[in-house]
């Protein structure tokens, strides 16, 4: 489970008997895919971060001549949501190798073996941040099921609404009111704190962004994430995830790491 899907999908028994029927409720609010008419729905993925590093290799790799080849298909990177909320990617093709003639011409292959690990390192990273933010906006699109997630408590006084959430991989408690959910929740190593405002759509909450801070070890990660809609045949669905990351909110110095969803097909 994402640290960033906030609640809203996979959901299950309570402590108490009636705790994930309010959640149920509550949770009907939101929009919810399960509620529109599609079997799966197919979109190319465009990740700015990727794209950039290797049209940068591209070109590095050419003007160097140092023994390395890159070799990629990232056109090829998509994913496939079915109505049970199940996402499958497919993943691109993007890593560098030592060429033949690197070998011929009694090169350092050590020392090119350790350049080329770290950069597919560096591009295993941007795919695998790319897919997890089609997850986590994605997510927030599908409803509560039983079985997966525990509800430990569920209140609500009206104005506003807390629950405790036990996933497989740790908990979450989350407050909401003014159309804006806080969530906490435990790492290993440190926490995670998301604030996450939805915009009201025919008499339905739609995520709009996420305000992210993860902290590791006394380190602060921030996060931003704003997402736009398109309508695809008769579904809304999100088809710009901007994502801006810093090491320190007020900082100028950020890393864009923007996600578009492209060509969806509904089935």
């Amino acid at each position: 489970m994402s640290v960033f899907v906030l609640g809203l999908c996979s959901l299950a028994h309570s402590a108490s008997a009636d705790a994930f029927l309010d959640y149920q409720k509550f949770a009907r609010t939101f929009y919810n895919l399960e509620e529109t008419d599609f079997e799966r729905i197919t979109c190319n993925i465009k990740s700015e971060l990727l794209s950039e590093s290797v049209t940068s290799l591209r070109r590095g790799l050419a003007s160097k001549r140092d023994g390395l080849r890159l070799v990629e298909d990232i056109s090829n990177f998509s994913v496939t949501v079915d109505r049970e909320g199940e996402l499958k990617f497919k993943q691109p093709r993007a890593e560098v190798k030592i060429s033949v003639d690197s070998r011929k011409a009694n090169q350092d292959t050590e020392a090119l073996k350790a350049e080329a690990e770290l950069i597919n390192k560096s591009l295993t990273q941007q795919i695998e941040a790319s897919s997890q933010a089609v997850s986590n906006v994605v997510g927030e699109l599908f409803g509560p099921r039983r079985g997966k997630v525990e509800v430990l408590s569920f209140s609500s006084n009206g104005k506003e609404t807390k629950f405790s959430l036990k996933f497989e991989n740790g908990g979450l408690s989350s407050r909401f009111s003014n159309n804006t959910k806080l969530s906490t929740s435990a790492l290993p190593d440190g926490s995670i704190t998301t604030t996450s405002r939805y915009n009201l759509e025919n008499n339905k909450l739609l995520l709009s962004e996420i305000d992210g801070l993860v902290e590791r070890d006394s380190k602060k990660t921030y996060t931003v994430i704003r997402v736009e809609y398109k309508q695809v045949g008769s579904i809304k669905f999100p088809t710009k995830i901007l994502q801006r990351v810093s090491l320190d909110k007020d900082s100028k110095e950020e890393k864009q790491a923007d996600v578009w969803l492209e060509n969806c097909r509904v089935e």
